[in-house]
């Protein structure tokens, strides 16, 4: 189930560049906009699951707990 949604998440972030990108949107700020509707869909998908996890096999669980509690809190569980 996480491999499906990193998919999905990879997929739907190329989709939004591409969209931002287009020549009909020429805001200067369409980096920032891209980067602001990608981190909403972070704790979406659970993708910082899937990154946060290298962090805990490497021996940072120090990082991975702080981390994960911050991303935790802002889901809306």
């Amino acid at each position: 189930m996480p491999v499906i949604n990193l998919v999905l998440f990879v997929i739907i972030s190329i989709v939004l560049y591409t969209k931002l990108r287009s020549p009909i949107n020429e805001d200067s700020r369409r980096y920032q906009k891209w980067a602001k509707s990608t981190l909403v869909l972070v704790p979406l998908f659970g993708v910082h699951y899937a990154v946060l996890l290298v962090f805990y096999f490497i021996g940072q669980t120090d990082i991975w707990l702080v981390c994960n509690t911050l991303f935790w809190k802002f889901s809306g569980i």
